[in-house]
């Protein structure tokens, strides 16, 4: 059950952190069991492995190895937030802006735009349907990491 929840986790939690625009000082951080926390910068990452109650990290300075039975945690030090000014585009001309913690999702005009966030346990967090423009205030929300999906589109986003 352990091995299961360290993969969902570190799979989930990379590909939030590397969606959310990974910064220079960005770290994968591994406690070990009564041990010291490893850190590991996120953009020196080209692969993360589980296999045979390992988890390998594949850098340019080699593999490091941890034996999941060791590993208490696994988290992301990001550099982000939701204050920054980011712009995304999704195709058929659906663009979205988050400024000062707030997600615009715009459309041409008589577009359907439906909008679904879920957090990290996957729970629905809010939703919105409307045509050519929706906001999402996240400054309410708690901080941590969020999977939206706009129009069968999906964005990870971090608060």
């Amino acid at each position: 059950m352990k091995q299961s929840y360290l993969h969902l986790a570190a799979i989930v939690s990379l590909c939030a952190g590397m969606s959310a625009g990974v910064k220079a000082n960005d770290k994968l951080v591994v406690g070990i069991i009564g041990g010291s926390d490893t850190q590991i910068s996120v953009n020196s990452i080209s692969q993360i492995t589980f296999s045979n109650e390992e988890m390998t990290v594949a850098t340019p300075d080699g593999e490091k190895k941890f034996q999941l039975s060791s590993i208490d945690n696994i988290h992301f030090d990001l550099a982000t937030s939701s204050t920054d000014n980011i712009t995304a585009s999704l195709g058929n001309d659906i663009s979205v802006k988050v400024n000062n913690g707030i997600m615009s999702i715009n459309a041409p005009a008589e577009v359907p735009v439906s909008v679904y966030v879920y957090n990290m346990h996957g729970l629905l967090v809010t939703s919105r349907k409307g045509s050519e423009s929706l906001s999402i205030d996240f400054n309410h929300m708690a901080k941590g990491a969020y999977i939206v999906k706009a129009n069968n589109k999906v964005i990870k986003f971090t608060r």
